[in-house]
């Protein structure tokens, strides 16, 4: 008995995976900005207000593309522009713009598949969140200035704090 324990133990573990192409929960599938970058002149000798850099700066739009098997249901949703900490979540307290919102059908019982889309406009609001991450950059924009997208989704009747 005892020398069959050992290959019994690994018979267990050879046991399949399920496809990695087959989505069986609910997954962001895509996220797509367009434009995906921009690019701004700066003259370092005699630098611009960054009220007056925005001018340079085009509205960004950003689409996304979920999906949800485990239920049949509506889906609520927003989008936030901020600078994303650790969790990659707005951080409370600090300089963050709601951009889109609202409900969404669900994505498996609809013709064509819905995409979920909002804009981040060109405004003061983009620029606080700008002027924060340059601040809060080591090398003061040297690499860039990012900012990021925070979507939060949950069901239509759920409790948003577990979104």
């Amino acid at each position: 008995m005892v020398k069959y324990l050992p290959i019994t133990l690994l018979l267990v573990g050879c046991t399949s995976f399920a496809d990695p192409d087959i989505v069986v929960d609910f997954r962001v599938l895509a996220m797509q900005a367009s434009p995906p970058e921009q690019i701004i002149d700066i003259d370092i000798q005699d630098p611009a207000p960054p009220v007056d850099l925005l001018e340079q700066m085009v509205p960004t739009e950003m689409c996304v593309l979920l999906s949800d098997r485990n239920f049949d249901r509506r889906l609520r949703w927003s989008m936030s522009v901020c600078n994303l900490n650790n969790d990659e979540r707005c951080p409370e307290g600090g300089p963050q713009s709601v951009i889109g919102s609202g409900t969404w059908n669900d994505p498996e019982l609809t013709m064509m598949p819905p995409i979920m889309c909002a804009t981040v406009p060109v405004d003061g609001n983009l620029l606080g969140v700008l002027l924060d991450s340059y601040e809060n950059d080591p090398y003061r924009g040297l690499g860039g200035i990012y900012y990021g997208v925070s979507l939060i989704v949950g069901g239509e009747g759920a409790d948003p704090a577990l979104d």
